[in-house]
C-alpha cells in the first residue's frame, strides 16, 4: 500500500488506479503484485526521488502499469539491457506471460518504467 511505502522510504506515493478497473486473473495479479513491488524497492533504494506515481489501467492489449519517479534517473546501459536493480527478474517475470518492460529517463530527471501485460481472458473493457 501507498501509505506503508511512504512512511517506510519518506517518498511520497501517488496510487492512480481507476475504480473501475477489474481484477485480473490470480495467477496474473501476483505477477502483477511482483512487478510493482520491485519498481518501488528500486525507486527506494536507487532513485533519491521524492515522488513516485503508479499508474494502472487496461488498453487492448491488457493491462499498461506505469512508474514514474522524479529522481536521479535510470543508467541508459540500464534501461537498455534491462540488468541490475531487479530489472532483469522484472523482465523475466513480464516476459514469462507474454508482456513488454520499456524504461527510460525522463527528461527533466527521474525514471518511468511502464510494464504491460497481456490479459487474453480479460476484457479490459468491461466495466466501461
Amino acid at each position: 500500500k501507498a501509505g506503508h511505502f511512504e512512511r517506510a522510504t519518506r517518498i511520497a506515493c501517488e496510487l492512480d488506479l481507476p475504480a473501475d478497473l477489474p481484477q485480473p486473473p490470480r495467477e496474473l495479479a501476483t505477477v502483477i503484485f511482483r512487478i510493482v513491488e520491485e519498481s518501488l524497492t528500486n525507486v527506494a533504494r536507487h532513485a533519491g526521488a521524492r515522488h513516485v506515481r503508479v499508474r494502472a489501467h487496461g488498453t487492448d492489449a491488457g493491462l499498461e502499469i506505469t512508474v514514474a519517479d522524479d529522481g536521479s534517473g535510470i543508467r541508459e546501459t540500464l534501461s537498455q539491457d534491462g540488468r541490475g536493480h531487479g530489472l532483469q527478474g522484472m523482465h523475466e517475470r513480464v516476459q514469462a506471460v507474454g508482456g513488454r518492460v520499456l524504461n527510460g529517463r525522463d527528461a527533466g530527471g527521474g525514471t518511468t518504467g511502464s510494464r504491460q501485460v497481456p490479459l487474453p481472458r480479460w476484457d479490459v473493457h468491461a466495466t466501461h
